[in-house]
């Protein structure tokens, strides 16, 4: 083999181990992004003043908070624990026997695992001041305690601490269906006594997907080409010549007449119009220049937030306005949302800011809008930032200034 043809099978073999070797970094990467992604499950904040979860991952929206089976009264929306404006769910009835009378969740935890749970809580003078925080994976068959779960009140002051990111046993990650449940360990001093619940929070971490095992193809030996043997040629035998045979004369016959049948019209089958799609990411908008500046400016994008596609542009999201949640799982992936199949036509595009939170876009009521001029087109640059308020906005300047 002459050099140059070992010069290219060289170069050839350095560029397979090059890509090799940033196939590996590539699943180091990911792996690591995957490890330390948090996801908000489920929320509980009862800014609208109802049961139904306002936040978490698709198969948590709309899952109910409750009493205990059999209870009959009404849930009332009293103070959270933010005052005038914050809200949190409340209800009477504690008295009686010990450990049957509870708070309970139901929540989806596949695909997750190391899991936080956190919440606040109330109660009155003559309310119940144990609790105890329990979980369940057959459907409430059986409950088991939650170490360290254990919460005892103060009456009318709201518990902040206690059940703060309270780790889930491992026997919760990657189920179907759980509940949690915080059951009062003993009965209040009168039926009119009261308990509030606000802020329940499941979080997680994205358990790792399988990787495949990459195998790199075996390295080719290059052998030398065989020598070629020219072929011989052939020389054609003679061909002996043959006395025609005389042909017979055909007796002329009449042809029938053909019959001409219509043909079918072909079947014309019509082409499918595709669809437009609208997408976006929601941000951390750090420094609140209504721009995303990435990662390294520390703009987190932010998993868990609902966008909702606002039909009657009344700003806030109502029965049958279609709705998506925020997810990903990498850098490139998280804090997006997709809505799909959407015919040409104008859209207003409105995120629900999740409390705590404040839009940087101001004057747009957390709303924009979005047009599709025709199928199949696709707007995927929409995007909304979010500043952090109140206590929390004071707390991350200490972290913003050394990002500075």
């Amino acid at each position: 083999m002459t050099n140059t043809k070992w010069r290219q099978v060289i170069i050839c073999l350095l560029g397979l181990a090059a890509v090799w070797g940033q196939m590996e970094d590539g699943k180091k990467m990911v792996s690591k992004v995957r490890a330390e992604t948090t996801v908000l499950l489920a929320e509980w904040n009862f800014e609208d003043q109802n049961q139904a979860a306002d936040g978490g991952i698709d198969d948590n929206l709309g899952k109910m908070i409750a009493r205990e089976e059999g209870f009959g009264l009404s849930y009332t929306y009293s103070s959270g624990d933010e005052g005038t404006g914050d809200y949190a769910v409340s209800t009477s009835s504690w008295a009686g026997d010990a450990e049957t009378k509870y708070w309970q969740i139901p929540l989806s935890t596949l695909g997750y695992k190391d899991l936080k749970v956190s919440a606040k809580s109330r109660s009155s003078t003559t309310g119940p001041h144990e609790f105890r925080v329990e979980y369940s994976t057959d459907n409430g068959a059986n409950w088991h305690n939650v170490p360290m779960g254990i919460l005892s009140l103060v009456a009318d002051a709201w518990n902040t601490t206690s059940i703060n990111t309270l780790g889930l046993p491992a026997e919760c990650e990657n189920k179907q269906l759980i509940l949690v449940r915080w059951l009062a360990t003993v009965g209040a001093s009168s039926t009119a006594g009261t308990n509030r619940i606000d802020d329940i929070r499941i979080t997680g971490q994205l358990m790792p997907s399988d990787t495949p095992t990459l195998t790199p193809s075996a390295t080719m030996t290059p052998t030398e080409s065989p020598t070629q043997t020219p072929t011989p040629t052939l020389t054609p035998a003679p061909t002996s010549t043959q006395t025609p045979t005389p042909s017979q004369t055909p007796t002329p016959t009449e042809a029938p007449t053909p019959t001409t049948t219509p043909s079918a019209s072909p079947t014309i089958t019509p082409i499918p119009v595709e669809k437009g799609s609208i997408a976006g990411f929601v941000y951390f908008d750090r420094n609140r220049n209504q721009k995303w500046d990435g990662w390294a400016k520390a703009e987190f994008r932010l998993n868990g937030w609902q966008i909702f596609i606002d039909s009657n542009s009344n700003k806030k999201r109502d029965g049958g306005e279609k709705m998506v949640t925020t997810k990903g799982s990498g850098w490139s992936t998280m804090g997006r949302f997709k809505f799909e199949n959407l015919e040409p036509g104008r859209y207003l595009v409105c995120e629900k800011v999740q409390r705590g939170w404040s839009s940087t876009f101001e004057g747009s009521d957390n709303c924009k809008y979005a047009t599709l001029e025709e199928d199949h087109e696709e707007i995927v640059n929409m995007y909304f930032g979010n500043k952090i308020d109140g206590k929390r906005a004071v707390r991350w300047s200490v972290v913003d200034a050394f990002l500075k």
